[in-house]
């Protein structure tokens, strides 16, 4: 952890990835020692934002190094799984933070 403001902000390094392709295969088990190390998630950072309405807005940073070439061709295709992944962060966090209001 690299920061940590009480009910405001976190962040941290990332030090170990999941394994590569891991999350988006149909099978248990992917061993891919080629694409080991060609992108990691670095850092990551959390804020909360109180909203007009009351509610908080949570602002999720991550940092990430892609190490394939060519950088241009693959660079799309990392957007979209860091935005995907990003996104079903959110959305359990969402969940969570939903269920505990019940």
């Amino acid at each position: 952890m690299t920061e940590w403001i009480r009910g405001q902000r976190l962040a941290f390094v990332v030090e170990n990835d999941v394994p590569a392709t891991q999350e988006i295969s149909p099978y248990r088990e992917v061993h891919a020692p080629h694409a080991v190390g060609y992108f990691r998630t670095t850092l990551t950072s959390f804020d909360l934002a109180r909203r007009p309405d009351g509610g908080t807005e949570i602002i999720e940073c991550t940092f990430h190094q892609l190490k394939l070439d060519p950088a241009y061709y693959w660079l799309p295709m990392a957007r979209w799984i860091v935005r995907e992944n990003n996104a079903r962060v959110l959305a359990h966090i969402r969940h969570q933070a939903e269920q505990r209001l019940d």
